[in-house]
């Protein structure tokens, strides 16, 4: 009792669905992606390209995946290990595909928090390398923070020493 060839090629189109998911699932797992970086790697697994944007639309839809969750994260990852300044962060955001206001709302959330805190962290990195106030700043600068963010962490160094 065999499948005719119409219902064996439906069963195959639902498992290879059901492997997409299952792929996406696990990935997931491992960390947020945002839903571009979730299609590329699904397109590398020669998943097709219409069954990988099912998928992504299936599990926005369900919440398993979230472009705000993955900016959160990543902008609470960067900071920790190697602080950055909201251009570059926005620049990181949008390489991966996030939408423009969803990587500004993340942002500006964190530097809300805790900005401060990111340009002094970059700041001391920083000052173990180099003592010259203008490397200082050009580091500073490529990575993302403001004119007005390091002057006021450099001023506060100088009231400091003071």
């Amino acid at each position: 009792m065999g499948l005719d060839k119409e219902t064996y090629e439906k069963v195959l189109s639902l498992k290879k669905e059901d492997d997409c998911k299952e792929k996406a699932l696990a990935l997931l797992t491992l960390r947020e992606h945002s839903a571009l970086e979730l299609k590329q790697k699904l397109l590398l697994k020669q998943f097709p390209k219409d069954m990988v944007e099912r998928t992504v639309s299936s599990l926005k839809e369900d919440g398993s995946l979230s472009d705000e969750r993955y900016a959160e994260m990543l902008v609470r990852s960067r900071q920790r290990r190697n602080p950055e300044g909201k251009a570059m962060l926005l620049q990181r955001l949008l390489a991966k595909g996030v939408q423009r206001t969803v990587a500004e709302n993340a942002i500006d959330a964190a530097f809300k928090d805790q900005g401060d805190a990111f340009i002094q962290n970059a700041y001391q990195q920083i000052a173990r390398t180099t003592t010259d106030t203008q490397k200082q700043m050009m580091k500073l600068q490529r990575k993302g923070f403001s004119y007005g963010e390091i002057k006021k962490v450099l001023n506060n160094k100088q009231n400091n020493e003071d």
